[in-house]
């Protein structure tokens, strides 16, 4: 773990710590002139506190660029859920947000879309797109999702969307365009080298 370990009202978890078979080494890989993990880390900074998730260490050159808490799994082999647990034990925060960083269409909005779905009593505010939720684009109340989490933990189930169907969660329409995930190297060619595929991806 690095970085400075603060109290947020809220902190966005950039996921980077799934094993990528398909695809080993694609957080490191660089968009423009840039690593997919600090790019992904520029735009959503200045407008949120971030920490991100990781498994394994990233190469010197990678980390330096990053000034955000890098928080590594206690968890390991246990999916995203190991990676956001952690982050629930050692972040103190009222709301999470969780984005993977292999997800490079998810607007800069979407965070502000969850926020303003979530109503009073909700512990989770998920991403739906084409009617598939997406449970890694969400907000959790953090203490709900580790509450339920480890739970599932415990039964030697890993699957977040069941740790979602425990809770009390909102689904929020999100575009499914901006769901695509880099799985493989046609991924990354279908979206780094389309024409204005490495714009900001600001707040539209």
């Amino acid at each position: 773990m690095s970085g400075n370990l603060g109290s947020f009202r809220e902190v966005l978890v950039l996921l980077a710590g799934g094993e990528a078979h398909r695809f080993p080494r694609k957080v490191e890989r660089p968009v423009t002139d840039v690593p997919l993990v600090v790019w992904q880390y520029r735009r959503f900074v200045p407008h949120i506190d971030v920490a991100i998730s990781l498994a394994h260490p990233l190469s010197a050159e990678v980390t330096e660029q990053l000034t955000s808490t890098l928080v590594f799994d206690r968890y390991l082999k246990r999916g995203p859920l190991g990676g956001m647990l952690t982050c629930c034990e050692v972040l103190d925060c009222e709301t999470m947000f969780f984005l993977p960083v292999d997800m490079p269409l998810v607007a800069v909005t979407v965070l502000d879309a969850l926020r303003d779905a979530r109503q009073a009593g909700d512990e989770a505010a998920v991403a739906i797109g084409d009617g598939e939720i997406e449970p890694l684009v969400s907000l959790y109340d953090r203490r709900a999702l580790l509450r339920e989490g480890l739970r599932m933990l415990e039964r030697g189930d890993v699957a977040v969307h069941r740790v979602v169907q425990r809770l009390r969660t909102r689904c929020v329409p999100i575009p499914v365009g901006q769901l695509a995930n880099l799985n493989t190297c046609e991924d990354w060619e279908a979206v780094f080298d389309r024409p204005a595929a490495h714009a900001s991806g600001g707040r539209g």
